[in-house]
């Protein structure tokens, strides 16, 4: 009976600590950064390069899943999901998320334009007046934003081609520019379709965005995983940036 219940134990006890080695990673697709060739391929790019060098570094076993954006941070609320990463730090989302010491990626918040818009330099919102801007449902946009004038407008959309869609749609004419927190999306998948020398992109003003990994707070696991990347992070490692340079100039 003795050594039915040692088996036993050391079996529980197995099994236990295959599941504690997962570290569960939500991520949206957001190309170049996160792409999935086919809806059952698995994610690639130099984010998902970087976030799974990074977890066997840990020592976890990374399980990464694509999600729509709501669902990631909606999972992340939930503890369904352990972590993700180039998350902008704001009071909101710190009362759900564990953040990373350091930021990991600098977004450089952009528009992109056709390449007849007059525009060269984005100084202000008021350059930006009586345009329609495309962009990510629920996704936070900058603080460049914050008192946008009534004229200046956002169609938001959902699914994760949103980037092709939004270039799809500016080089249309249904929107005047569409958005997003790096400056390399919507180039990347112009490349794609052949039609760079349709389209520019204009940095908005200031330094960026710090992006960082976050860890769930209703996770068993989010401290722990929060505390094992800070440890790796501090080696350096990892560049994510580097990765994403490399990625973009290949």
């Amino acid at each position: 009976m003795r050594r039915t219940f040692v088996f036993f134990s050391l079996i529980c006890l197995f099994y236990s600590c295959i599941h504690a080695t997962d570290a569960k990673v939500g991520v949206f697709v957001h190309a170049p950064l996160v792409q999935q060739a086919t809806k059952t391929s698995p994610p690639t790019g130099p984010t998902i390069d970087y976030i799974t060098a990074m977890i066997r570094e840990m020592g976890f076993t990374p399980v990464i899943s694509i999600l729509p954006y709501q669902r990631v941070m909606s999972g992340l609320k939930s503890g369904e999901i352990d972590m993700t990463l180039e998350i902008g730090k704001y009071a909101e989302r710190e009362t759900f998320l564990y953040f990373s010491d350091k930021p990991v990626h600098l977004m450089k918040p952009s528009l992109t334009f056709l390449a007849s818009n007059k525009l060269t330099t984005i100084r202000s919102i008021d350059d930006l007046r009586g345009m329609k801007i495309g962009y990510l449902v629920s996704a936070i946009k900058s603080n460049f934003f914050d008192n946008t004038p009534s004229d200046v407008t956002f169609d938001l959309i959902n699914g994760d081609t949103w980037v092709r869609q939004n270039l799809e749609k500016l080089l249309a004419g249904r929107i005047d520019a569409a958005f997003d927190q790096n400056a390399v999306s919507y180039l990347d998948e112009a490349k794609k379709l052949g039609v760079t020398h349709k389209i520019k992109t204009i940095p908005l003003p200031g330094e960026g965005t710090e992006g960082y990994v976050v860890f769930s707070k209703k996770s068993p696991n989010g401290k722990i995983l929060l505390d094992a990347f800070n440890k790796v992070a501090a080696t350096g490692k990892y560049d994510e940036d580097k990765m994403i340079d490399d990625y973009m100039n290949r």
